[in-house]
């Protein structure tokens, strides 16, 4: 009986490398009167200290940000949670301590 493949016979099948799975981070800054988070998707980073450097990266270079924020208030407020998605493919967010 004749195997069916995916790849053409005599050709090797390279293993997918395993999806990583985004970060949303969320940085805490000071503007005039209060204290505003801004977020940021992460999909490169491999870990949970990756992706707040990515993060923190990201948001020293913006040009966007008023120049009345200040950098972060505290680096222990930083919001980490990853996004992973169920059987259906919809997101849902899971907190990081």
């Amino acid at each position: 009986m004749p195997m069916i493949t995916a790849h053409a016979p005599g050709t090797s099948v390279r293993p997918m490398a395993p999806a990583r799975t985004p970060w949303l981070i969320g940085l805490p800054f000071r503007s005039a009167a209060d204290v505003v988070r801004r977020y940021y998707v992460v999909h490169e980073a491999k870990d949970r200290p990756h992706a707040v450097r990515v993060a923190l990266e990201r948001a020293s270079g913006e040009q966007d940000r008023p120049a009345h924020q200040e950098p972060l208030v505290r680096t222990e407020l930083i919001e980490v949670q990853q996004i992973s998605r169920d059987a259906l493919g919809r997101p849902n967010l899971v907190p990081w301590p």
